[in-house]
């Protein structure tokens, strides 16, 4: 006991991966870690004070609530994977980057909710996301939207406290 006593495990500088990508193996929905160069996302001098000022009002947003849903859109190349990347990083939250290719394997599965359930206040970021377009041939509108609406504002949402943010590339 005397030894177990003067046992201190310091926590401190441990910190969770606040970046994380999903893998699905044979059995289950997992966690991969993606390392990312934080001083890389700076915004300062790289946007417009607008697009500042917007990217302040998200964070305040999503710091504010449990659970909702951001869509950004705008041409391909521009910066909006860096911008929420920055967002992200200025919210004590876990974000998981879910890659649009698992979109139906994942968020339209059945083992989804129970696994994002297992994580407290987690903001999901889906990119490339206008193969969710009417107009685009690989649509698949109504599944995943109606996916991302129950995860956001149905039954289940209040459980699970996801911010969601879906980037669009005009197409």
């Amino acid at each position: 006991i005397k030894s177990i006593c003067n046992c201190v495990i310091d926590y401190e500088n441990d910190s969770f991966n606040k970046f994380s990508t999903l893998s699905l193996t044979t059995n289950s929905i997992e966690l991969d870690p993606i390392y990312i160069d934080i001083d890389s996302i700076e915004i300062e001098g790289r946007y417009n004070d607008d697009i500042i000022k917007k990217s302040e009002k998200i964070q305040k947003k999503i710091k504010k609530s449990n659970k909702g849903l951001t869509i950004l859109c705008g041409e391909r190349g521009v910066g909006k994977t860096t911008l929420v990347k920055h967002i992200c990083n200025k919210i004590d939250r876990m974000t998981i980057f879910i890659p649009n290719t698992m979109v139906d394997l994942v968020i339209n599965g059945p083992d989804f909710k129970n696994f994002i359930n297992k994580f407290e206040k987690v903001i999901i970021v889906i990119d490339d996301c206008e193969f969710l377009s009417s107009n685009h041939p690989m649509s698949k509108i109504n599944p995943f939207t109606n996916n991302i609406l129950q995860l956001v504002d149905g039954f289940l949402s209040d459980n699970l406290n996801l911010q969601i943010i879906l980037l669009f590339n005009e197409i």
